[in-house]
């Protein structure tokens, strides 16, 4: 039910989605929330329940025991940070009954911080704050909806936050619907860069021995 009322009331005070703020780009994103409702929704008890809810999911892919706490947001690489990346919560529109447009309803890290503290945010420091529509990939973020069944992508993908590895859980009502879907990003990010790093050594080996 509180997963319900709040998607309810984030769609009653999004910007008008029309077909120009529904036109998004394969894997992208955009923001649909003015301002003032955003900061409004992501500081009531409903979302930051959630957000808590996401974030213990999330750090118990750590190898490193936590206490019962209030989780904050972090992007650690330490050995011990948690081997799930991200966690999130995305429900379907109205406007797009075929869910290749949906929308983020909380993110474990849906602030935009400078972690690093460089003076730079850059793309994997980047919020999701509540309210952002997202073009998803329909293999795995568009058929939970439809067959209520759980899928994993089998091959990674990139997006504005980085090279994913994503799971993807659907959340059901007491009728059986399918309310919202529970999204579990793995980084794939290193793993992409030495795969491509040996390809370019193969064909470098396989030019010399020409």
């Amino acid at each position: 039910k509180m997963i319900q009322d709040l998607k309810t009331a984030v769609l009653a005070h999004t910007f008008p989605r029309t077909e120009e703020l529904l036109t998004i780009a394969p894997l992208e994103q955009k923001e649909s929330l003015p301002q003032e409702w955003r900061d409004y929704y992501q500081n009531t008890k409903e979302f930051q329940h959630l957000v808590q809810i996401l974030r213990k999911i999330q750090f118990s892919s750590s190898p490193a025991i936590k206490p019962l706490q209030i989780l904050s947001q972090t992007k650690s690489t330490d050995l011990r940070s948690p081997a799930i990346y991200a966690v999130y919560l995305i429900v379907a529109i109205p406007e797009s009954p075929d869910h290749k447009i949906t929308m983020f309803l909380a993110d474990s890290d849906y602030e935009t911080l400078d972690q690093n503290e460089n003076g730079t945010i850059e793309n994997e420091e980047l919020g999701n704050p509540i309210g952002n529509l997202y073009a998803p990939l329909h293999s795995i973020f568009g058929l939970p909806f439809e067959d209520g069944e759980k899928h994993v992508q089998n091959d990674w993908y990139t997006d504005v936050w980085g090279t994913f590895v994503s799971a993807v859980i659907p959340i059901k009502n007491q009728q059986g619907e399918v309310i919202a879907l529970l999204g579990l990003d793995y980084l794939a990010t290193s793993t992409a860069n030495q795969l491509r790093n040996l390809f370019y050594i193969c064909v470098a080996i396989v030019s010399s021995s020409f």
